[in-house]
């Protein structure tokens, strides 16, 4: 079968890495419900987590796959986000709070207009961004079809 000129090379499957979306943090946040600010304050910056109801959630590390996908992401709409100035085109990890009591959440990928670059904090984005990519794989199918798609679209999320 012919390769899509388009479409990144990527890697063969490999087994799914063993899910931890729902399980608890690291021994100093372990069990504790922590304010957003709290997390953010605690969180250590190479650690990839969301803050969900008031508690640490940590993600699953990616795959080879996962990260060439995104890398082909990163590059091709990059360049036209860029060349047309229409904002920030940002790959994870960055947090995106949806709201001051909603969750804060790690897209794979987010775009945020630039009439909403105001809710670009240093360290994450304050509020919904304009365009949410997330990239589905065995392990995060449920949290990424279900849970976190309704919480994008309650919290406004365009597309």
């Amino acid at each position: 079968m012919p390769k899509s000129p388009v479409a990144p090379e990527v890697a063969p499957d490999l087994p799914a890495a063993p899910e931890v979306g729902h399980h608890n943090a690291p021994a100093g946040l372990n069990g504790r419900r922590l304010t957003f600010e709290a997390f953010m304050e605690q969180a250590d910056e190479d650690q990839w987590s969301e803050w969900v109801d008031g508690k640490v959630v940590l993600l699953s590390p990616a795959s080879v796959r996962h990260q060439r996908l995104v890398n082909w992401l990163v590059k091709t709409v990059g360049v036209y986000v860029e060349e047309r100035h229409l904002g920030e085109w940002l790959p994870a990890p960055l947090l995106m709070r949806l709201g001051p009591e909603g969750p804060a959440r790690e897209p794979d990928l987010l775009f945020v207009a630039t009439a909403h670059l105001d809710r670009l904090n240093p360290n994450y984005l304050d509020g919904p961004a304009d365009l949410v990519v997330e990239i589905i794989s065995p392990d995060s199918r449920a949290r990424d079809r279900g849970d976190k798609f309704y919480e994008y679209e309650a919290a406004g999320v365009a597309e």
